[in-house]
């Protein structure tokens, strides 16, 4: 009997689609880098770790690991990996694995510690290019010199700047701006602070000008409150009876002071307002310092630091150029409105000049084109120095002329070299000489009995 017909098997299921994967928390490249506050405590716990488990000899971290400069943190992980290393090479044996985990993790927070400085880096230099470009437009030097403070503090990322003036040797406090965060608040935009007043895109000044999302800014000139009165009540003084001031004044270079309470060079008034760490940065257009701003982080958990000092440099460095843009700007609008003036007195025409201007006109002049009188003097011959010179530009062309170097005429005159060149400078413009040589052939010739 044959056997009954065996059952087809029955198909195989389809394969089941794979679940969609869950949705995670974390970017796909892994869980989210740590924090610059998480990798600063988890540095100080590491060291603390390594120092008792295999004897690493560092120097204590700091209490407060907010109050870290991130700099310091990331040269103590590189010093914590060099002696791990250099632990692991010294012992014989197996490799303790509690150094290897320590020396790993020391890398690990070195990495994500330097991401975040190079960030932070890269950020304030495009706060600072964007600062000084909307300062670029203001054709007034008054206005520049008003809205300085403010600026510093949108471009420098700091809490308090204050400028002050640089005169004939006198130091006088000018303007002042600070950020607070309002009372209770916790840096939201619509809440108003003691300071400012706060609007949904952020907190208005004085000015006009926005600053950030709740955060209260208070500008001043000579009243008002905190941080305006205290720096104004200092009053004016001489630059030497300041030292640090006078040393930035003198080498045109910024200071950072990091313990004012100790530091010799700051002076007692300015101690008083200056507590913690604070930068100072001379504005000194065409090489002449006509301001200093001090800038700091009051209220702040952080120190002001080296990164801190460049950008300040770099804000006052670029609004130096700014300034001496718009001081030059302004110069040639008034010596226009002049010419203007008297050329109608003259009855000529006033129109305003082509942009393509031949300086050296090669066609005939056509008829009716104004002809200078044959007893006028030519056109690029200057007008007799002693009546276009101050007195003191003609003391310092006099001792041009007899062969002293600024210096010397600095020293003649008791006055600094840095004004002689600024007089030098003047001298060259009015006589419209091409270098120092072409000026003192000018006084000479036009000075009846020169030294």
């Amino acid at each position: 009997m044959p056997p009954p017909p065996s059952t087809p098997p029955a198909p195989a299921a389809p394969p089941a689609s794979p679940a969609p994967p869950a949705a995670s928390a974390h970017p796909a490249g892994g869980r989210r880098d740590p924090s610059e506050r998480q990798v600063i405590a988890e540095a100080a716990r590491l060291t603390q770790r390594a120092q008792r488990s295999w004897g690493l000899a560092l120097p204590p971290h700091p209490r407060q690991p907010g109050r870290s400069q991130p700099v310091e943190v990331l040269r103590q992980l590189r010093a914590t990996a060099d002696q791990a290393l250099s632990e692991l090479r010294r012992r014989t044996g197996p490799v303790d694995p509690e150094i290897r985990d320590d020396l790993l993790r020391a890398l690990e927070l070195e990495r994500h510690l330097s991401r975040h400085i190079l960030t932070r880096r890269s950020a304030r230099r495009a706060a600072l290019r964007r600062g000084l470009e909307r300062l670029r437009p203001v054709a007034d030097p008054a206005h520049l010199l008003d809205r300085a403070c403010v600026e510093a503090l949108r471009s420098c990322g700091v809490r308090r700047a204050m400028l002050s003036r640089v005169s004939d040797g006198v130091w006088s406090p000018w303007r002042s701006a600070d950020t607070t965060v309002p009372a209770g608040g916790t840096g939201s935009a619509g809440r108003a602070g003691p300071a400012g007043r706060s609007s949904s895109a952020g907190t208005v000044i004085s000015a006009g000008t926005v600053i950030s999302a709740g955060t209260a800014v208070s500008a001043g000139t000579a009243s008002g409150t905190g941080t305006t009165a205290a720096w104004h009540e200092l009053g004016p003084m001489p630059v030497e009876r300041l030292p640090l001031e006078a040393e930035v004044v003198a080498e045109r270079r910024p200071a950072l002071v990091e313990r004012p309470a100790s530091d010799p060079r700051v002076h007692p008034a300015l101690r008083r307002l200056l507590t913690s760490s604070f930068v100072v940065a001379p504005i000194a257009p065409a090489d002449t310092v006509i301001g200093l701003l001090h800038l700091d982080r009051s209220g702040e958990a952080r120190e002001v630091d080296r990164d801190d000092l460049e950008v300040a440099w770099a804000f006052a460095e670029g609004f130096g150029r700014v300034y001496e843009r718009a001081v030059h700007r302004q110069r040639l609008d008034t010596q226009r409105r002049l010419v203007q003036r008297a050329a109608q007195r003259q009855g000529l025409d006033t129109a305003p000049p082509d942009h393509a201007i031949d300086l050296l006109p090669t066609v005939p002049r056509a008829p009716g084109r104004y002809e200078p009188d044959t007893a006028s003097p030519p056109v690029d011959a200057p007008e007799e120095s002693p009546g276009i010179l101050t007195s003191r530009e003609r003391e310092v062309a006099d001792l041009m002329c007899a062969g002293l170097p600024n210096e010397q005429i600095g020293e003649r005159l008791v006055i600094s070299a840095a004004t002689v060149k600024s007089h030098v400078r003047a001298i060259l413009r009015k006589l419209g000489a091409a270098n120092r040589s072409h000026a003192i052939a000018i006084h000479l010739r036009h000075t009846p009995n020169p030294p």
